[in-house]
């Protein structure tokens, strides 16, 4: 998995988490390693005349499936989140950074920023997944532990996959979430959705956990 974040000072910052496509015929090279900003270039436009900017970009690359991640952000507000489907929501950052799960799916992040430096490193989040929950049978239970080390249950907002029963207990240092999925339903898989509340602004982080269905 490759991060790609681009900055345009005092103007707009773009992240975008992105994989090469598997079902292409021959793998699309999105960087150049070695090469400045990994072979990425910035054009002012010739429609704007007199624009001035700079690309910055970096790259991280991961092998071990999905990650809760925390993305620093200083100085940022408000953060725009598209998916890969198309479906977006509002995050705000407060001037520190989101709590994001990534997989292989990307993510883009859009947000303004007058910095021309990115982070040199991701941190550790505020919320993260334990383990990996175990595919359900229709109308049995599954378990979700997370695990919070710089958060409160307070401040965690908990949604079920539709339709699905949920009981939450939890401890100084975890949350537990047991799923029971309905007995009948087509969906093969259910969506867990953790985010993190601000009190009167949009979320400062999410994660966003798939509870496989099976048959019996």
């Amino acid at each position: 998995m490759t991060l790609f974040r681009t900055i345009m000072p005092s103007a707009l910052a773009i992240g975008i988490f992105c994989i090469q496509p598997t079902f292409a015929d021959e793998a699309v090279e999105l960087s150049k390693a070695g090469k400045k900003n990994l072979g990425w270039s910035f054009d002012n436009g010739q429609e704007f005349p007199g624009a001035k900017g700079t690309l910055t970009v970096d790259t991280l690359q991961s092998h071990k499936g999905r990650q809760d991640i925390f993305v620093p952000l200083p100085e940022v507000g408000e953060v725009k989140l598209t998916r890969i489907d198309g479906s977006t929501d509002q995050f705000h950052a407060s001037d520190a950074g989101l709590t994001l799960g990534i997989s292989a799916e990307p993510l883009l992040l859009e947000y303004k920023s007058s910095s021309k430096e990115l982070p040199s490193e991701l941190k550790p989040p505020l919320i993260k997944l334990k383990d990996v929950p175990s595919p359900v049978a229709k109308g049995d239970a599954a378990s979700v532990t997370f695990s919070m080390a710089g958060t409160q249950i307070a401040h965690l907002q908990i949604i079920p996959p539709p339709f699905w029963k949920i009981e939450t207990t939890t401890t100084e240092t975890t949350l537990t979430c047991k799923l029971t999925c309905p007995p009948s339903t087509w969906s093969r898989e259910g969506r867990l959705l953790v985010r993190i509340k601000q009190q009167e602004q949009p979320p400062s982080g999410e994660i966003s956990i798939p509870v496989q269905v099976i048959s019996r």
